[in-house]
């Protein structure tokens, strides 16, 4: 998961105060780049509760990085109650949306059966489509898959 679409971490406090009043007039990924910055500390202190809360206030509008990173935040508990039931539908939500990172987390999500029954035959093909949309790491996930399945076959074989 990446901490901010398309954008470095924020080096100074006024880029933070800048963010805060974007936030404040309803800018949705302002929203989003404040709960990264709470999420790994930069420049403001870290906070998983106020990242969560940003996220939130984001994912009400529709944006799907902030659905994916609540999403993760609700599989790991980071600053919400951990629930991998609410983490799935915002995973499906920023997916349907086209941002690819979701098809990842969407992926890990159908293979290890994270609120929803465990299926690998979907999370392949999440992962497949994830990756022709170009993120590498649904690439990477659904390189693992098969590499393992082949080395489990030349064992057994």
């Amino acid at each position: 998961m990446s901490e901010f679409n398309n954008i470095e971490p924020p080096t100074t406090q006024t880029t933070i105060d800048d963010w805060n009043r974007l936030a404040d007039l309803g800018n949705k990924e302002a929203m989003h780049n404040l709960g990264s910055a709470y999420q790994g500390g930069h420049i403001v202190p870290q906070d998983q509760t106020q990242a969560a809360s940003w996220w939130k206030k984001a994912t009400v509008q529709g944006y799907a990085p902030s659905m994916d990173h609540l999403g993760w935040a609700y599989y790991h508990g980071q600053g919400v109650t951990k629930d991998w039931g609410k983490a799935f539908p915002l995973w499906v939500k920023a997916s349907a949306q086209g941002y690819t990172p979701a098809y990842h987390s969407l992926g890990l999500a159908y293979f290890w059966g994270v609120g929803v029954k465990a299926n690998p035959t979907k999370a392949m093909a999440t992962w497949l489509f994830g990756a022709k949309l170009g993120n590498l790491a649904s690439l990477y996930s659904l390189s693992l898959y098969h590499f393992q399945n082949y080395l489990d076959k030349e064992i057994i074989d």
